[in-house]
């Protein structure tokens, strides 16, 4: 296997690869068809390499991909050719953006917030304190005009409110005045119910979320460029796979779902297996996975 490129590659870099790939390739006695079919390509796109000729192409991407595995299988330096691509490309050639490499997929909250039921706890909270407050005032205290407190020596005392904020169960109630109250410790028991059933309600939610998650599956026997929209049209994953490698995703589905080189890459939903019809012109496959949820 050769490292670097011919001597006249300087030369040869501000024209294309093109030459450099056939020259290697006639060197080893190899033909068009045979690279083609070992790089599962039309005979015509290895033509295409070779002539410098990109306009059939989808995108730099998938050029410096063919390009890659065109000079590893002549024994070239890849990062050579791609840099003579590079020197010689068309202005036409435009990059395809990448998005983030991280396959993990950002869904919209469902249901109800933790903040939601910690309001709904702080309003029962308050609301408690404000019957307990009334009927001190009828069976045994007696508030008079002034700021002191009469208590009965019966009633177990549990605490004075005198501040602005009120904090019970990890929950802040932020309030402009709030009247001293006698509280029995008894009755806090249900605010503290209310809380735990809240966050109970928040865990079930998330938990049926990824439950009812659908799961597409890809395997990849050759370097492929993946781009996966789900139901409403977000891009959640846009990158290129290499060879022999697998990849995971998870969303509400329908996907549109789109293959650089469909004919290596095997795919399933939810386990089933899904037929991908390869377009024969270009080698891509777009397809639509999934079915909505009622």
């Amino acid at each position: 296997m050769t490292d670097q490129l011919p001597e006249n590659s300087d030369e040869s870099s501000t024209q294309g690869p093109g030459n450099l790939l056939i020259s290697a390739r006639e060197a080893l006695g190899l033909t068009t068809r045979q690279v083609a079919d070992q790089l599962h390509l039309l005979p015509r796109q290895v033509e295409a390499l070779e002539a410098n000729d990109y306009e059939q192409f989808n995108g730099e991407i998938f050029i410096k991909g063919y390009l890659r595995s065109y000079s590893t299988l002549l024994g070239m330096d890849s990062e050579l050719l791609i840099q003579s691509f590079i020197d010689s490309r068309p202005e036409i050639i435009k990059p395809i953006p990448t998005a983030n490499r991280s396959s993990q997929i950002q869904r919209p909250a469902k249901g109800y917030s933790v903040q939601y039921w910690s309001l709904v706890a702080a309003i029962i909270v308050i609301a408690v304190l404000w019957i307990v407050s009334s009927g001190d005032n009828d069976d045994s205290a007696m508030v008079a005009d002034s700021p002191e407190i009469v208590v009965d020596k019966n009633i177990n005392l549990v605490s004075e409110v005198t501040t602005d904020i009120v904090a019970i169960s990890g929950v802040v109630v932020e309030s402009e005045s709030i009247e001293p109250s006698l509280v029995e410790a008894d009755m806090i028991e249900p605010a503290k119910a209310a809380v735990v059933e809240a966050e109970a309600k928040s865990e079930g939610a998330a938990a049926l979320e990824e439950i009812t998650a659908d799961i597409l599956s890809f395997s990849f026997a050759q370097d492929c460029w993946v781009e996966v929209k789900d139901n409403s049209g977000t891009l959640i994953f846009a990158d290129l796979r290499k060879a022999n490698s697998t990849l995971q995703l998870s969303g509400n589905g329908p996907f549109d779902i789109l293959l650089g080189y469909a004919a290596g890459v095997t795919l399933t939903y939810n386990s089933e297996p899904i037929n991908v019809v390869v377009n024969r012109t270009n080698d891509l496959a777009r397809l639509t996975v999934g079915m909505p949820k009622i």
